[in-house]
């Protein structure tokens, strides 16, 4: 079974991400373009956030995401990392969010 928070990459390219938790060890990985992270832990709680993709680095502090959760409130967390910065999602609209995203590669 997988659990939120999810992390989506919407750069047409690769992104590399650190995704730390409140109550695990972090995760660095790999997104394919129009991919999704999924944990496969429940009750996981983001606090800090890195990514490179396109040759930008950016990295959100626990404050940073917290700002982004009071301004845009949701039941469940999907991140999405793309040139326009981190954007905050419910999951529960994940079907429409898989459409706005690239096509992922084909295997």
């Amino acid at each position: 079974m997988f659990y939120g928070p999810c992390i989506a990459n919407a750069y047409a390219s690769p992104a590399t991400f650190k995704a730390s938790y409140a109550n695990s060890h972090p995760v660095d990985a790999t997104l394919p373009s129009g991919t999704i992270f999924w944990l496969r832990a429940p009750s996981q709680h983001l606090v800090a956030l890195a990514f490179t993709a396109d040759g930008e680095h950016r990295a959100y502090t626990a404050a940073a995401l917290d700002r982004v959760r009071a301004q845009h409130p949701v039941t469940e967390e999907l991140w999405i990392i793309g040139p326009q910065g981190l954007k905050l999602e419910d999951l529960h609209n994940i079907r429409e969010i898989r459409k706005r995203l690239p096509e992922p590669p084909k295997t």
